[in-house]
């Protein structure tokens, strides 16, 4: 049986039809930490709609900026050109928020860690940071990067599996990691303390009670530490101190 708004459909002109997905087509907010997948989603969203135009595609993605991303690109947007405003738009937001190759180097050597995550997942995170051509393939200091985030005794579990592929040594590695219980260990420390309720039999950890602060004391000529040491060169003062009052 054909509802009313198949019938619709069938009826409506082809203009129409693709004005209407146009309209119901909503994107997701920007990616300014992963700009290409961003793009990647949203070409997909257009394709499915069968949306085309420069005009509405540009259009949908100005509406997916956030003021501190849109600032980046301000100068585009009050004075974007005639024809091609979807591709200068895109290009300019991927220059901005694509890091440069010193800039995901410096990402990589100072990487946060594991956290809550699977050594799977963290794997997929870092090789956004690596050019396009080097994540078919990894260089040996991208592999060394990867391996320096796990815990030690993952490290250790993956020392006679070098020969293994970096996608097979992250599921190795995730395996182990659920198998051990390091997964519920880590998602349970991201958890604020507060929020963390006592297992049966447990009781809740308490505030440590932290003593008084002493009074610190000056020295017998009245003046306070630094006076006492650095004299009128001094660049602080603790109270009690003479020194000021007598010079």
């Amino acid at each position: 049986m054909v509802t009313p708004i198949e019938r619709n459909k069938v009826n409506m002109p082809e203009d129409e039809s693709i004005s209407a997905a146009a309209v119901s087509l909503k994107l997701a907010e920007f990616f300014p930490h992963n700009a290409a997948f961003w793009f990647i989603l949203a070409e997909q969203q257009f394709h499915i709609k069968g949306i085309s135009k420069d005009e509405t595609m540009y259009a949908h993605v100005v509406s997916s900026l956030k003021e501190d991303v849109s600032v980046r690109v301000m100068s585009l947007l009050l004075n974007p050109p005639a024809t091609g405003k979807y591709d200068a738009l895109k290009q300019l937001l991927l220059q901005a928020f694509t890091p440069s190759k010193a800039e995901a180097a410096a990402m990589l050597f100072d990487y946060p860690g594991l956290g809550d995550r699977k050594p799977t997942q963290m794997l997929q995170h870092m090789m956004t940071l690596l050019p396009a051509k080097e994540r078919v393939e990894p260089g040996i200091m991208f592999c060394e990067a990867f391996m320096r985030q796990l815990p030690s005794d993952v490290r250790a579990h993956l020392t006679d599996k070098g020969d293994l592929p970096l996608s097979e040594l992250a599921a190795e590695a995730d395996k182990f990691f659920t198998n051990q219980g390091l997964r519920i260990a880590a998602v349970q420390s991201a958890v604020p303390a507060q929020l963390q309720r006592p297992r049966p039999n447990q009781r809740a950890p308490t505030a440590p009670v932290r003593a008084p602060a002493a009074r610190v004391q000056p020295a017998e000529n009245g003046y306070c530490y630094y006076h006492n040491r650095y004299g009128g060169e001094a660049r602080r003062c603790r109270r009690p101190c003479t020194f000021n009052q007598e010079n």
